[in-house]
């Protein structure tokens, strides 16, 4: 339990939006960028006990985020909507910050790009709304959500086998029924419609093993909300 310094972060953030009543369309645009001093995050050290590695949260130095967002909205008529939106992201360390384990067992100071950041990200979102009697109204949507691999710079083939974060895609659907002007809303959901297999993480231990957290398989659901 070592003590480690806050991490501070410098953004610099400029955007867009711009409206196409004539076209029907939206168009919002987004660009960042980020500097972070003194980046949280766990170090692994040799426990002079045992010889094995022992995780500790600390400072892994500094790192550079730039990125751009974009996002459209097409509505080819009252009833159907379309969403797109796409990201790309550029998130690494300046320079070698403090020194770590790898699973190879040699002491590597951290650099490179960061993990659990998709170099490319997007989604699709078709929407339709069906009106019904007495001003009830049925919601469906459809969504695919991408994120390219994150696993972040490995500094040995060990740690690149055993780390991979490959891409990947979901599938999701939902069906919502409300009325207007009521704040009452039913709903019902399918979440990895596909049933893809995916892992968004992986997390060494102290033992030198590690452990594969897989995503949620194909669920599905029923949802009553109410807006105040």
């Amino acid at each position: 339990m070592e003590p480690y310094r806050e991490e501070t972060l410098d953004a610099w953030e400029a955007g867009l939006k711009l409206q196409l009543p004539t076209l029907a369309m939206a168009v919002e645009l987004a660009l960042f960028h980020y500097d972070i001093d003194d980046v949280q995050g766990f170090i692994r050290d040799i426990n002079p006990e045992t010889g094995t590695g022992i995780d500790r949260l600390g400072n892994q130095g500094g790192a550079e985020h730039e990125g751009v967002e974009l996002q459209w909205r097409w509505r080819p008529y009252e009833r159907l909507t379309f969403d797109v939106g796409l990201g790309w992201l550029d998130a690494t360390f300046v320079g070698q910050g403090a020194h770590t384990m790898n699973l190879a067992g040699e002491l590597v100071g951290i650099q490179g790009r960061r993990p659990y950041a998709p170099r490319f990200s997007g989604s699709v979102l078709l929407s339709y709304l069906q009106p019904l009697a007495q001003g009830r109204r049925l919601v469906f949507d459809a969504s695919y959500d991408y994120r390219s691999d994150f696993a972040g710079a490995q500094s040995s083939p060990v740690d690149a086998a055993i780390n991979q974060l490959p891409g990947y895609g979901l599938f999701n659907l939902s069906l919502r029924l409300n009325t207007a002007g009521s704040p009452w809303e039913l709903g019902g959901w399918v979440r990895n419609a596909a049933d893809r297999t995916y892992v968004p993480r992986i997390k060494n231990d102290g033992l030198n093993s590690f452990v594969a957290l897989y995503g949620e398989p194909r669920s599905v659901g029923l949802s009553l909300s109410y807006r105040m």
